[in-house]
């Protein structure tokens, strides 16, 4: 049964852009194109890789086009939803191969959130240090649960073992990236953080790293608001932060680069 189409990638696709698909049809997201406001404003939308959407009115050589995604009506126009690169519901029932299991990309050049809450500049966390870019660009989270994780494959190369507020990780490409709870909180020396990782231990997308207990921290006086830096870009160029927006924790696309 396909239940609500979140689909995995078949061996053999076709993608084809958003703005092909017909009145009636749906699509699974493979990929949103551009960069800038409009992506940002794309992504704010729910057009984010792994999500279905349907072609609720597509007049040819009309504007706009109306779609349904995760359960809102939007409007895009043409020239926009060419810029959204999506495989038809009905080419997947009909490849060979396909699964039922919900679609989540292979996680290359991108980074996801690794807490729910919602993303904000890392200019705006106001520290002096992450804020002014000494270590590097990234961006931060209020956080609104209690458990760090990866937002992307990698080894664990860092890891502050008396204070256990921070982890730092190395992806494939070279890039590493350092994830940083709250603010002035080595100060605490541990006190309500707990590592669930090792040092040089290879990790997935989504795997838990640090458990931490945000009423012990906003006791001592620190914000919680949990940063992520690229410290090192490795191979990776072109980089591109979604913020002022809120994000699921090993869901949404929040770092995307080339």
């Amino acid at each position: 049964m396909l239940g609500s189409y979140e689909l995995s990638l078949p061996k053999i696709k076709i993608v084809m852009r958003l703005s092909e698909l017909g009145t009636g049809e749906k699509g699974v997201i493979v990929k949103v194109l551009g960069h800038g406001g409009f992506r940002k404003r794309i992504v704010e939308m729910g057009f984010i890789k792994g999500k279905t959407v349907e072609v609720l009115l597509n007049a040819p050589l009309k504007d706009p086009i109306k779609y349904k995604i995760m359960g809102y009506e939007v409007s895009l126009r043409r020239s926009e939803a060419f810029m959204v690169e999506v495989i038809s519901i009905d080419n997947l029932i009909n490849t060979e191969n396909t699964e039922t299991t919900e679609l989540n990309g292979d996680g290359a050049n991108t980074l996801r959130a690794f807490l729910t809450g919602k993303v904000i500049p890392v200019k705006e966390v106001n520290d002096g240090v992450f804020s002014e870019g000494v270590m590097g660009d990234g961006l931060a989270i209020l956080p609104e649960n209690d458990t760090l994780y990866a937002p992307c494959d990698g080894e664990v190369t860092v890891l502050m073992d008396e204070s256990r507020h921070a982890c730092g990780l190395t992806l494939e490409n070279g890039m590493e990236i350092l994830l940083h709870i709250g603010i002035d909180t080595v100060e605490m020396q541990g006190d309500g953080f707990e590592y669930l990782v090792s040092l040089n231990q290879k990790v997935k997308q989504g795997t838990p790293l640090v458990r931490f207990d945000r009423e012990k921290i906003r006791t001592a006086g620190h914000p919680d608001v949990t940063v992520c830096i690229v410290t090192e870009e490795g191979n990776a160029k072109d980089f591109e932060f979604v913020t002022d927006i809120h994000a699921e924790a090993g869901k949404t696309e929040i770092v995307l680069f080339n």
